[in-house]
């Protein structure tokens, strides 16, 4: 996982493959490069959504009329 460290103690260094440390730290900086793509793509879908919620936020709702109507029905059946 790259969110993870990679901790060896000085035995494990000397008794580790020299070809297979360097494979996994290779992996490790692979799995980073990956993590970065797909984190710099998030950023810009959730930019994109933001922007958009944002122009939205100020347009008027689009059946306020009708929820207007079914405030007053259900006023009126209470109040019955």
């Amino acid at each position: 996982m790259p969110e993870s460290a990679v901790r060896l103690t000085a035995k494990d260094l000397a008794d580790a493959d020299p070809a297979g440390l360097i494979l996994r730290l290779e992996n490790r900086l692979t799995g980073l490069e990956v993590l970065k793509t797909k984190t710099l793509n998030e950023i810009d879908r959730l930019g994109t959504e933001a922007a958009r919620a944002w122009e939205g936020h100020a347009k008027p709702f689009p059946q306020a009329g009708q929820l207007a109507a079914a405030r007053d029905r259900a006023r009126q059946t209470t109040a019955s």
